[in-house]
C-alpha cells in the first residue's frame, strides 16, 4: 500500500543548530532536522500524527518554499520471508 502525506513547515528552531536571525533562509534544512523529519515528523506538535508506520511505502510532500519530498520504504516486505 502507498500513502501520501502532506507535512506541514517545520518551525525555525528545528531547522537550525546556530542562532537564528533575520538574514536565516527558511529553505536551509541540516541533515539531523531533513532525517527527524523523515523518520517521525519531528513530534506529535508538528507532523508525527500523519505518519502511518505499518504501511509498506510512504511518500511525504512538506510545505516549504521550493517543496520537498521524501520518499520512506519498510524493506521487510520487500526482502521476503526467511
Amino acid at each position: 500500500m502507498f500513502v501520501l502525506c502532506l507535512d506541514k513547515s517545520i518551525p525555525i528552531p528545528f531547522n537550525h543548530q546556530r542562532s537564528v536571525d533575520e538574514t536565516t533562509s527558511m529553505d536551509l534544512l541540516d541533515d539531523v532536522s531533513l532525517s527527524t523529519q523523515i523518520l517521525h515528523g519531528q513530534g506529535s506538535k508538528i507532523n508525527s500524527c500523519n505518519r502511518w508506520f505499518e504501511e509498506t511505502i510512504q511518500a511525504r510532500m512538506t510545505a516549504l518554499t521550493g517543496g520537498s519530498t521524501k520518499l520512506c520504504i519498510m524493506h521487510q516486505s520487500f526482502q521476503g520471508f526467511a
